[in-house]
């Protein structure tokens, strides 16, 4: 069954990329003086710089989504924690998103790696793990409001059975 993919966007972030977009512009139009070539330069060199940016600091979020698709969860639980590695060691680049890969997403891409990994477990049944990476996604952005309720529903029959084993004993 194929699930719907969210995606939240940042209005801030377009208006970053538009502006970037438009500095392009200018600097060809202020070398060039000529308006229909600068902005064929500008597109000659925001197109190849997007996508050498995207694919370079992206690279193991990319391969996880294409490994999740082909429901090769181990895998694509490894691309995740690689990508939530790096974007751990490089947050100027996470945070600047809309800058250095011109990507406009609301949250950052150690968030999106962080559900991801969260994703994946509890599609192998790995609840406590996933529980623990779920809390560490609220450690990032605690602003999250639908973790925090997930949580709560995890954490509701895990307590259910806690109760029942010990009426049982």
């Amino acid at each position: 069954m194929k699930e719907k993919i969210i995606r939240k966007r940042n209005l801030g972030a377009e208006l970053t990329v538009s502006a970037v977009i438009l500095l392009i512009y200018l600097a060809w139009y202020l070398a060039l003086r000529d308006d229909r070539i600068a902005l064929y330069a500008c597109m000659l060199t925001y197109f190849p710089l997007a996508w050498t940016l995207r694919l370079t600091l992206q690279r193991h979020h990319r391969k996880g989504m294409r490994l999740l698709k082909k429901e090769q969860y181990e895998e694509a639980l490894e691309c995740f924690r690689k990508s939530e590695a790096f974007f751990a060691a490089h947050p100027k680049v996470d945070r600047f998103r809309s800058i250095t890969m011109f990507m406009s997403s609301e949250y950052s891409y150690r968030e999106m790696a962080v559900q991801n990994q969260a994703h994946i477990l509890f599609r192998l049944d790995r609840i406590g793990e996933a529980e623990a990476a779920l809390v560490r996604l609220l450690e990032l952005n605690p602003a999250r409001e639908e973790i925090r309720q997930l949580l709560d529903q995890i954490r509701v029959p895990q307590e259910q059975n806690a109760d029942a084993a010990e009426q049982e004993a």
